[in-house]
């Protein structure tokens, strides 16, 4: 693990930039064909000083289903491609890399299902016999179906969902059934 803030911002390495060169210039350029910027954005990052290009920076985003590239991977795009740029010409503080480049690769906190899975699931599984198998189904469908879900989510398929939901619900109420089946009294039946 990481302390961000020991990286620099690139804001802070921008005002440093025109401090030292009041008359120095950023400029930055889409470099991937306009029509994949709805998938991901690629810029190419100049500073210039005195008229001249002193440094350049790359860098690419795809856009992403949650945090900063769900909604602004162009800007987080270019951006990272000015901080690259800026360090290339010394202005990085003690790390090279940006906070923002850093933040990218901060491990995810774990969801409460996630930790709950890791950590309690597996004794209450474990301690319930019969209880517990029916339990670890379930999750394994629960996971299975996450994993299906975020698949259709990406495509767009809404009636692969909405097809899937129906075949939850065909699992769960078959599942049930099944269940109804071996806790009902056996019928007997008198034969004359």
């Amino acid at each position: 693990m990481f302390d961000l803030s020991n990286y620099e911002p690139v804001k802070d390495r921008i005002e440093r930039f025109y401090a030292d060169h009041p008359d120095g210039c950023i400029r930055t350029e889409l470099v991937n064909a306009p029509d994949s910027v709805p998938v991901f954005a690629a810029f190419k990052a100049l500073a210039l000083v005195g008229g001249e290009v002193r440094a350049t920076g790359y860098a690419m985003e795809e856009r992403g289903q949650n945090g900063v590239n769900r909604d602004a991977w162009v800007e987080n795009a270019e951006t990272s491609a000015i901080g690259r740029a800026l360090a290339n010409l010394g202005y990085c503080g003690t790390l090279r890399p940006s906070r923002e480049e850093m933040e990218k690769i901060q491990p995810a906190q774990p969801s409460e299902w996630d930790t709950w899975k890791a950590t309690s699931y597996p004794a209450i599984r474990d301690g319930f016999g019969e209880a517990g198998k029916i339990l670890q189904w379930t999750q394994n469908k629960m996971d299975d179906m996450g994993k299906m879900v975020k698949e259709m989510l990406k495509s767009h398929d809404i009636p692969g969902l909405k097809a899937l939901s129906l075949d939850v619900a065909i699992q769960v109420e078959a599942q049930r059934d099944a269940e109804k089946a071996e806790k009902a009294e056996p019928v007997q039946k008198d034969i004359f």
